[in-house]
């Protein structure tokens, strides 16, 4: 009983501290930063059969997130449904040739593969002192990207994770994000199907 109130004390500060951060129901931050370099795969089939299926990495590129997240009981309950919209303009070394057919080669440009997507998601808040926290969440979302060519202008769907580590100072937050997206299931129609492995983000920003 005696260790029980010792933990007791020496927590309930800090818990007491970081619940007085944030009283309104609502965050919004806006982060921006670079992605890793990651692998996408474009196939004749669904299966990815290797014999018909083309990869390609892509560079360090630029991206962006807007991030709403609603906290039901900000006092009380630390879990959140969240809303995200994710930019990332992805290029490549040099143009790829995924194959001849239909009286045309078929090209992914590197001149940029715009890549939109719109997730929703679950969020959780971790103290780990009365001005630090850390907000991991998972999300599922669609897709859809833009490019000069045809052939790189797919849809489908994402599956997301990301940590937000938030400074909390008077009236805002300063945001830094670790974060993996990647497009599980998709295509570009009557072309080829798409799917990409984990491609691995950070960004900074300011929440609200």
């Amino acid at each position: 009983m005696r260790r029980l109130f010792v933990l007791f004390v020496l927590v309930l500060p800090v818990c007491v501290g970081a619940l007085d951060l944030q009283e309104k129901h609502f965050d919004l931050s806006l982060a921006a930063g670079a992605t890793l370099p990651g692998v996408i795969e474009a196939s004749w089939y669904d299966d990815f059969d290797p014999a018909y299926t083309e990869s390609f990495t892509t560079q360090f590129s630029p991206m962006a997130r807007i991030s709403l997240t609603w906290w039901p009981s900000p006092k009380l309950a630390w879990v959140a449904p969240t809303l995200s919209v994710h930019y990332a303009a992805l290029f490549l070394p040099v143009p790829v040739n995924i194959g001849f057919w239909d009286g045309r080669d078929h090209w992914i440009p590197d001149d940029g593969i715009h890549f939109v997507e719109l997730e929703g998601g679950v969020r959780i808040r971790f103290f780990l002192s009365d001005t630090w926290t850390v907000d991991p969440a998972v999300s599922l979302g669609y897709c859809q990207t833009f490019s000069t060519s045809i052939d790189a202008r797919d849809s489908g769907m994402t599956l997301n994770a990301a940590a937000d580590f938030r400074w909390w100072r008077t009236n805002w937050q300063l945001v830094s994000s670790i974060g993996l997206m990647m497009q599980a299931y998709g295509g570009v129609k009557d072309i080829a199907w798409v799917r990409s492995y984990p491609v691995v983000y950070a960004a900074v920003g300011a929440g609200f």
